[in-house]
């Protein structure tokens, strides 16, 4: 399969996306037969228009399942790829509040400082939309002396860690 060959993903993103992991696998198999020389790897890279990929939707929707089929598919690099508006996998796992997703993602590399367009990182955005726990996964990952029992860490020892986290952002920035 050449580079410039056009391969029609959009039923494997749909699979990803609505959790159908046994369709999400006889559709990988059926673009292999009908694409000579296609690897599952090779099709499941692929990215549609907006730069989102099988990885992204399935994180995006919390599909545990589909996210460990896909990252025993793809490269470490596949796991930092950014869509059109610069989300990774991990930044919508975060912010839709994906605890077990954001855990399988940081274990495959996922690089947590990775900012979006909006100069957001995973944290950052799943701190905005409320997701304290994802929040705690990503900043124990983040600073090695944060406590083993950080669930039970005050709200104002996060806070302190999130602003720290936002003033070292804006500082590289500048």
């Amino acid at each position: 399969m050449t580079q410039s060959e056009s391969i029609d993903i959009s039923e494997v993103l749909l699979c990803a996306r609505y959790g159908e992991l046994d369709e999400l696998k006889t559709e990988v198999q059926r673009l292999i037969e009908q694409h000579s020389g296609s690897t599952p790897q090779a099709i499941l890279a692929r990215a549609n228009d907006s730069g989102n990929t099988a990885l992204h939707m399935a994180s995006a929707n919390g599909h545990a399942d589909i996210v460990s089929y896909l990252l025993e598919h793809l490269l470490a690099m596949h796991v930092n790829a950014a869509n059109a508006q610069g989300n990774t996998p991990l930044h919508w796992g975060a912010v839709n509040g994906h605890e077990e997703i954001v855990s399988l993602l940081i274990k495959a590399g996922a690089d947590l400082l990775l900012t979006n367009a909006a100069k957001k990182t995973p944290l950052i955005e799943a701190q905005d939309a409320g997701h304290e726990k994802v929040a705690v996964e990503l900043l124990k990952h983040m600073d090695p002396d944060m406590d083993e029992d950080a669930e039970d860490a005050t709200e104002e020892k996060h806070l302190r860690r999130l602003l720290l986290h936002r003033r070292r952002l804006a500082s590289a920035s500048s």
